[in-house]
């Protein structure tokens, strides 16, 4: 699940993740830490590719095990590790099995409840927090929608326009972007019209690609 080849591609799940964990010690008790720099729960730190299909999901549900019982109080970095858990899902959606979905909506709505305690928490946080909050909103959008119902849409709506407005409070230009495709798609599958035009597909192509 990464671009190692011969021996030095098979690793035990339980030693990636020790090798994190210590990782992440280190970094953690470092100057000016940086989520960003949590590379280990996310790379092979032989070939730096990412991990791909059910690891990287394993290594991401690891990772908020890890942070919930040694940094339960760092807000920020427990958003990280849920982004994480979110694009992994993200990446085997077409595979996802009915107990992972359950998994992932959970994922969404924690993401969601943190958001709205660091806005009363921290305030100086909560604008980058906002960016993990529309995701988190573009998940469950998805995920309605993936349910291929009109049902599915109407709610699909619902949770894009949350995505799009935290996108914008966030002032992120690309997120607000997506939102509005998004949003354009699931609308016209709600109402029941042509998805669009190839013209309109172009040109919201166009809009993500400036972006």
């Amino acid at each position: 699940d990464c671009s190692c080849r011969g021996g030095s591609g098979f690793a035990h799940l339980s030693c990636i993740v020790e090798y994190a964990k210590q990782k992440t010690e280190q970094w953690h008790g470092g100057e000016d830490p940086n989520p960003g720099d949590l590379d280990a729960w996310m790379d092979c730190p032989n070939c730096k590719q990412e991990y791909q299909n059910q690891l990287a999901v394993d290594t991401a549900t690891e990772f908020v095990s890890f942070l919930e019982g040694k940094y339960a109080d760092d807000k920020l970095l427990q958003l990280e590790a849920r982004q994480q858990q979110i694009l992994a899902f993200v990446n085997i959606r077409c595979r996802l099995q009915p107990t992972q979905k359950e998994e992932f909506k959970q994922t969404a709505n924690s993401v969601i409840s943190m958001v709205a305690q660091i806005e009363t928490e921290d305030p100086s946080l909560y604008k980058r927090a906002l960016v993990y909050g529309g995701n988190a909103y573009n998940i469950l959008g998805l995920l309605a929608e993936w349910e291929g119902t009109t049902e599915g849409a109407k709610t699909a709506v619902g949770y894009f326009e949350k995505f799009r407005d935290m996108c914008k409070a966030a002032d992120d230009d690309e997120g607000v972007a997506a939102a509005e495709s998004s949003l354009a798609v699931a609308k016209a599958k709600y109402e029941g019209n042509s998805e669009t035009t190839e013209e309109e597909k172009l040109r919201r192509s166009l809009k993500m690609y400036d972006h």
